[in-house]
């Protein structure tokens, strides 16, 4: 009888440290993907960070471009301008439709 219930004991003893055993895994399991998922997001604040800053570059290198490009058009009708005094030996002004008006 004592023999039986020993039996019981260490049976129920060995549940009780398989259940343990399996908790601790599931514990350490779940530790593990919350750290991943803390790094996921680390990661994703760092890129979505990294694509502000090339959008931020993006918009003000059109800028400088943009600058660039109306600093150009002015020689372009700077020098047209004094192209036209050369021609004609005259100062005129060219509007938008190609007429010349004196300066």
């Amino acid at each position: 009888e004592k023999r039986q219930q020993l039996s019981y004991s260490i049976a129920s003893l060995d549940e009780q440290i398989q259940d343990a055993k399996q908790h601790i895994e599931m514990s350490h399991k779940a530790h593990q993907l919350q750290q991943d998922i803390e790094d996921r997001k680390s990661r994703l604040a760092s890129l979505q960070q990294r694509e502000q800053d090339l959008s931020q570059i993006k918009r003000k290198k059109a800028q400088e471009m943009q600058e660039i490009l109306l600093k150009m058009k002015k020689e372009i009708q700077m020098r047209q301008m004094q192209a036209c005094v050369g021609k004609d030996r005259t100062m005129t002004i060219s509007n938008d439709n190609g007429r010349r008006f004196p300066a």
